[in-house]
């Protein structure tokens, strides 16, 4: 092939070359993306692998607003008004109780200062001495709220047991006997 002088050839190999390296880089990466999965939420507070997978749901699906669910979550929680939440994210979940009713997006209120907020259920049997529980401490209360009709899904918290930790109760005053007895009879 001749062509003019002074204008440039372009062989049929770089064209080739120009025009497909982009192309497999792009499916090679949406090739990696579509084996990922779909994007998790993450709950602050709650440990990694505790909760169900999560994932997001889209705006454009919530009839409850993030502020509403707020307020239905603290008056479900019976919390004091003005309680702050740590995090507020809509979820894709499977409603499966009181009624199957599939997928929904659903508000998963995650509290901050849940320590404040917890009900801290007791830990273990009934009949064991409680004189030590000043020293659970919740580490998350989470609301999970409807997106569509606002109802309550279901609630949950995490506690830990810490000795060392000030008590969760305002104003009540642990002797270090006291704290040393408690540390004893939980070993």
């Amino acid at each position: 092939m001749e062509t003019a002088p002074g204008k440039p050839t372009v062989g049929a190999a770089a064209l080739f070359i120009a025009l497909f390296v982009p192309l497999a880089v792009a499916l090679f990466t949406a090739a990696l993306a579509a084996q990922s999965g779909p994007a998790e939420v993450r709950l602050l507070g709650v440990p990694g692998g505790f909760e169900p997978k999560l994932r997001p749901a889209s705006q454009t699906e919530a009839i409850v607003s993030r502020q509403e669910a707020i307020d239905l979550a603290i008056e479900h929680r019976r919390i004091e008004p003005g309680a702050k939440a740590r995090q507020v994210q809509l979820i894709s979940y499977d409603i499966s109780h009181p009624e199957r009713l599939g997928e929904r997006p659903v508000w998963v209120v995650n509290f901050a200062e849940p320590d404040e907020v917890g009900t801290s259920p007791p830990l273990g049997p009934f009949e064991r001495d409680r004189s030590c529980d000043w020293a659970i401490h919740v580490q998350y209360v989470l609301v999970f709220i409807d997106a569509i009709s606002g109802s309550h899904v279901m609630s949950g918290e995490g506690s830990f047991w810490d000795p060392s930790l000030p008590p969760r109760a305002d104003g009540l005053e642990i002797t270090d006997e006291e704290r040393e007895r408690c540390e004893r009879l939980f070993r």
